[in-house]
């Protein structure tokens, strides 16, 4: 795990991470599928996604 900053923002992941990044952006659609789904399910209104920035890797 990396130390440094991007605009003031930790950066955790570094240039090799590649897999895992684009692993956790898949699983976030998934999650917030299955949100819509089961909001649905239960009659409740879906809330709109609080995303954070993407993350990135460090250069």
């Amino acid at each position: 795990m990396s130390g440094q900053q991007t605009a003031g923002v930790p950066t955790i992941l570094g240039t090799g991470d590649a897999d895992l990044i684009e692993r956790l952006e898949r699983a976030e659609v998934r999650i917030e599928r299955l949100s819509a789904i089961l909001a649905d399910l239960l009659g409740e209104a879906v809330r709109e996604p609080q995303r954070q920035r993407p993350l990135r890797a460090v250069k």
